[in-house]
């Protein structure tokens, strides 16, 4: 099973691209089975050229990706629905689950700022989708218990 993570912002250019890069890495270098995606409701005509800069010196290269925008279909079927600043309207279903991530400043405020705080939220995300054990089968069997921790 691949968990699915649609990162939000209102324009699909920054925050929501730096959000999925890192966490298609982290989840890529710790092998969970994970699939990331940046969206957003108004996007931009390309991605910020600050971020893919800022992304391509820490060797993610973003520069091919074009913000687009989230379909209902997309978050009906997302494990999880992450919004950096997004008001979905009416895209979300009533009661549909929706974590904000409110603390993030805009990237053209502090870009350094911005990405230091979008990785810590992603690290702290891969760290609970890693102890609730989604993992690729072979990987299941080696998981510790540490409940009793």
């Amino acid at each position: 099973m691949t968990y699915r993570i649609v990162y939000l912002c209102p324009h699909g250019a920054a925050k929501s691209v730096i959000a999925a890069a890192y966490c298609q890495q982290l989840a890529d270098q710790h092998n969970v089975p994970l699939h990331a995606t940046a969206a957003g409701t108004e996007p931009d005509s390309e991605v910020s050229p600050a971020v893919v800069a800022l992304l391509r010196m820490e060797g993610i290269d973003v520069a091919d990706q074009r913000p687009r925008r989230v379909t209902r279909e997309e978050l009906a079927t997302a494990s999880q629905i992450i919004s950096l600043g997004c008001d979905l309207g009416d895209l979300a279903r009533p009661g549909m689950p929706i974590e904000h991530w409110d603390d993030v400043p805009p990237p053209s405020q502090n870009l350094l700022l911005t990405r230091d705080r979008i990785r810590a939220h992603v690290e702290q995300l891969l760290a609970a989708i890693e102890r609730a054990d989604v993992h690729v089968p072979d990987l299941a069997k080696e998981h510790v218990d540490d409940s009793d921790s």
